[in-house]
């Protein structure tokens, strides 16, 4: 990659740019104009107020980095689809809180963002109910689990994305469907993710909304990937939800947020930082 600020142009073929340095030293910058194809990836390496160098690349492929290569194709289709179709970028940080009980890292939001479409998004959190994070909440669920283990999984999934426990009516019919094979664990979290997003005003709906918003401020807004703050701050969200209310919670868990996000630009902890274009102060 050179250094300055420059305008990369890959043309035809298969393009790669490469930086010597780890990804924690770098921050994207994505801008997704018309489609994909013709959506940009500004690589600033440092401060990207004083960079070392930004290279704004057009028909590259793959960005290799000391530790990782990314395809730029995740995050220019991201972009386009929390422009195009918001609502079903949010399912996408709801499936996040849903199976892995965190907000949504940067790069894992807009890698599922790259892959999805509103069809694929069963797909996508039926590879998140297989994924080793996911089965290390809920351990390994299929039609063959017990009752006890599948009712154990619904009621651990109806906490995680509502803050509540499932009626005795919805908790049957759920490991129903999950004992006769009428829904696996992937398709029944997107159900339930689409149910609740389908009613107005409710407390799930309230809950759900809210708690989506703190996760894409953490992944999308201020663009940040550490799992373990991620964490954090859906930790910090549901103790003050249930403390202090909505409110009191969205204001906490951004906040908390945004002091991750002043670590990493004063104190000197380098992170790699994903802006989708537009989004972020």
């Amino acid at each position: 990659a050179p250094a300055g600020v420059n305008q990369v142009y890959g043309y035809t073929g298969h393009n790669t740019v490469s930086y010597s340095a780890p990804s924690a030293n770098f921050t994207l910058e994505v801008n997704s104009i018309l489609s994909p194809s013709n959506g940009t990836v500004t690589v600033y390496q440092g401060d990207p107020l004083s960079p070392i160098s930004a290279n704004t690349l057009h028909a590259v492929q793959d960005i290799q980095f000391a530790d990782q290569t990314l395809k730029t194709e995740w995050f220019t289709k991201a972009s386009l689809l929390h422009t195009t179709n918001p609502g079903e970028f949010s399912v996408l940080s709801e499936l996040y809180l849903a199976y892995f009980n965190r907000a949504p890292d940067a790069v894992g939001l807009d890698i599922a963002g790259g892959m999805s479409e509103p069809a694929a998004n069963k797909m996508i959190a039926n590879n998140f109910a297989l994924s080793p994070e996911s089965k290390s909440i809920y351990g390994t669920v299929d039609q063959n689990s017990s009752v006890s283990e599948l009712t154990n999984f619904v009621n651990t999934v109806y906490q995680n994305v509502l803050n509540r426990a499932p009626d005795s009516d919805g908790l049957n019919y759920w490991v129903n469907n999950l004992q006769t094979g009428a829904s696996t664990p992937g398709g029944f979290i997107t159900d339930v993710v689409y149910a609740v997003n389908s009613q107005s005003g409710t407390t799930d709906k309230i809950y759900l909304s809210n708690k989506a918003a703190v996760g894409e401020h953490f992944g999308v807004e201020v663009g940040l990937t550490n799992n373990v703050q991620a964490q954090n701050v859906m930790a910090t969200f549901n103790a003050t939800y249930n403390s202090s209310g909505v409110a009191a919670a969205v204001h906490a868990a951004n906040a908390l947020t945004d002091s991750y996000a002043s670590e990493v630009s004063l104190v000197g902890q380098p992170e790699l930082i994903i802006h989708l274009g537009g989004l972020h102060g």
